[in-house]
């Protein structure tokens, strides 16, 4: 298993921990997506927690090209839906930065209510345009929860990679800490957040989220078209 998952006083711990980079595959996000059903079940509150010096490298570039047309969209379709199940959890989900995040890795992080990162030689961001690669419309539009325009722009279209000061200063990360103190401070972030009236929580993440979660919704289809018709 690639995720483990430990329910402790209402906080529901996912570490992702592949031994290596946590790139994205089938397998990593389809564990994922248990996690997140188990969690809604349990009614908990989720910290999502990389390994030491890796959050997540992204999607798997390694095996994703290897793969044939049905498999390559079933990966992107899934990739999409635990995005959009993250950032439309009716409960707190905080991340824990604990190292590298990069592509991908930071779409999972902008997905989160919360995002807490550890110091160090780390580089986090939206590196597609230095791929030659356009980001899909769905992840634009989740990083406009909680990115400003100008810092949007600077993410998406110069495609930088930063180190977390910077990350920090333009809203990839809410916080800095240690890195031995990252995941300690993101259970501590979503315990006080899973204090507030569930109810409310939810509603009130529901009507800020609510058109937009839409709109992401819809910009998935276009994004698996568009991928389909490139192979």
């Amino acid at each position: 298993m690639a995720i483990s998952y430990e329910l402790k006083e209402g906080v529901a711990r996912l570490r992702l921990d592949d031994g290596k980079a946590n790139a994205m595959n089938g397998t990593l996000l389809g564990e994922l997506e248990e996690c997140l059903a188990r969690a809604t079940s349990d009614d908990a509150a989720i910290v999502i927690e990389g390994r030491p010096g890796f959050f997540s490298g992204g999607l798997d570039l390694k095996t994703l090209p290897t793969l044939d047309e049905s498999a390559l969209i079933s990966v992107l379709k899934t990739f999409g839906r635990v995005m959009l199940g993250i950032f439309d959890f009716p409960g707190p989900v905080v991340a824990a930065c604990t190292g590298h995040a990069i592509a991908g890795g930071s779409v999972l992080l902008l997905a989160c209510d919360e995002r807490i990162g550890a110091r160090g030689a780390f580089r986090l961001g939206l590196n597609e345009s230095q791929l030659g690669l356009t980001l899909p419309k769905f992840v634009i539009e989740m990083a406009r929860a909680s990115i400003a325009p100008a810092a949007l722009r600077r993410l998406a279209v110069l495609g930088d990679l930063l180190d977390p000061a910077r990350a920090l200063e333009l809203g990839l990360l809410h916080e800095l800490t240690e890195p031995d103190l990252v995941v300690r401070r993101a259970i501590e972030r979503a315990t006080a957040l899973a204090a507030i009236p569930r109810a409310a929580y939810a509603g009130n993440k529901r009507h800020v989220h609510g058109v937009m979660a839409e709109f992401v919704d819809r910009e998935i289809d276009g994004f698996l078209t568009l991928m389909a018709s490139r192979r």
